[in-house]
């Protein structure tokens, strides 16, 4: 009997344990229902990248690759946090503190606010009201914006064009998650700024890069076939993914950018703002004074990837924009007043070091009177002796080779005895 209540003990025990686990489950399953699908974990290795790409229809190849490098650059630095978020954080955890921190959205690099989601559960495009909110609250004046607000040293009116290009990147990030690379898998990819090597394997380097992101770009937008940096509006390519020249630099933090990101978005004729263009300008003007002082490669660091001659070009043809005038006036500013503050620091107190002697003071024989006691020197005054010159060289303190030791007398003793 008590061995059948022990076995009846144990069955009640197992379902118990059973109906645990599968309330468990069922409150799991339910709790992850209520999340929404952007905060959901992607499943890692599900897919593979295409073999072929897509194609870009730029007509410089050059000035394509370099922006590509600056595309999958930027991705590839983004990728390790959006990594943790989507795969090793929890979904309660990605959605906590992308809802409640201050950075803002987390998958666009804390450049977007958060503002809610779709009904389908993805995450919603903040409107132009709800960018306004935001470009009041953040935006600032500095001297080269010459006197135009911006957010993070981007315009008012790009912020939108920014947004959509960082949900291109998302997008990029993605499927890098989905066929299965970890940040640490990316390494056989080396950005302009960090390649080293001849210039051969450099240009072999930058065309592996075009060539990775091109699939990814065909991953993420399998109905598309061609993608333009430099090309908007109706030019004439179906099918065409738009990544804006403009937008790709704006994309980095004000300290990131890259000055040949500007130099070649103008060679390729995009229109810039004047406060950009006065950027160039500045730029090159600087490196031009620097370079008459003797530090020639000031030139090469603005565009290290750009030939020197497509830099002076680009510098001739803005040279007549009034951002570009206003930007060399303000180099012609700084000059001068660093000019008169050199002036004046020179004909400010001298610093001090060692005086010199007094001059020699010749002896006389005439008495001398002091006009200013009561009573006249009883005899003639004596000449003070002149001050000891201060030796001009450290004395040695060896003796020199002439002077030889002289020997020490030696005397005899006399005997006593």
């Amino acid at each position: 009997m008590g061995t059948q209540r022990d076995y009846s003990e144990d069955e009640e025990v197992a379902a118990d344990d059973e109906e645990e686990e599968e309330t468990g489950e069922a409150e799991a399953t339910s709790e992850v229902a209520k999340m929404p699908n952007w905060a959901l974990n992607l499943d890692v290795g599900s897919i593979r990248l295409p073999a072929k790409g897509m194609i870009n229809n730029d007509s410089s190849e050059g000035a394509a690759q370099l922006f590509d490098n600056a595309v999958l650059a930027k991705v590839m630095g983004m990728y390790k946090y959006y990594y943790k978020q989507r795969v090793l954080m929890t979904p309660e955890d990605y959605r906590a503190e992308m809802t409640t921190g201050r950075i803002g959205r987390l998958d666009l690099d804390g450049i977007c606010p958060y503002t809610g989601e779709n009904d389908d559960g993805s995450l919603r495009r903040p409107t132009e009201e709800e960018l306004d909110v935001m470009f009041r609250a953040k935006a600032k004046k500095e001297d080269w914006m010459q006197g135009e607000m911006m957010c993070g040293g981007r315009p008012r009116d790009m912020l939108m064009t920014v947004i959509k290009t960082l949900e291109i990147y998302e997008k990029l990030m993605e499927r890098l998650v989905l066929a299965g690379f970890k940040p640490e898998d990316l390494h056989f990819l080396i950005p302009m700024n960090k390649m080293k090597g001849t210039h051969e394997e450099k240009s072999e380097m930058r065309a592996k890069m075009s060539s990775f992101l091109c699939r990814l770009l065909k991953s993420a937008f399998p109905n598309s076939t061609q993608y333009t940096y430099f090309r908007a509006g109706d030019h004439g390519f179906e099918d065409c993914i738009e990544i804006p020249a403009f937008a790709v630099y704006l994309t980095y933090r004000e300290q990131e950018r890259s000055m040949e990101l500007l130099v070649t978005a103008t060679q390729c004729n995009v229109n810039l703002p004047q406060a950009f263009i006065g950027r160039i300008a500045h730029a090159i003007k600087r490196a031009e004074q620097e370079a008459a002082r003797g530090h020639v490669r000031w030139l090469e660091h603005i565009a290290p990837n750009v030939d020197p001659k497509i830099v002076q070009n680009v510098y001739k043809a803005i040279g007549s924009a009034e951002g570009a005038k206003r930007a060399v006036d303000d180099v012609a500013k700084a000059e001068a007043r660093a000019s008169e503050a050199e002036a004046k620091s020179r004909g400010g107190p001298k610093a001090y070091g060692p005086r010199p002697p007094p001059p020699k003071i010749a002896p006389t024989s005439a008495p001398s009177y002091s006009s200013s006691s009561s009573f006249a020197a009883a005899g003639p005054a004596k000449a003070k002796p002149a001050p000891k010159q201060m030796p001009t060289s450290a004395k040695s303190s060896r003796p020199s080779p002439n002077d030889k030791p002289q020997p020490a007398p030696q005397y005899k003793k006399k005997r006593t005895d």
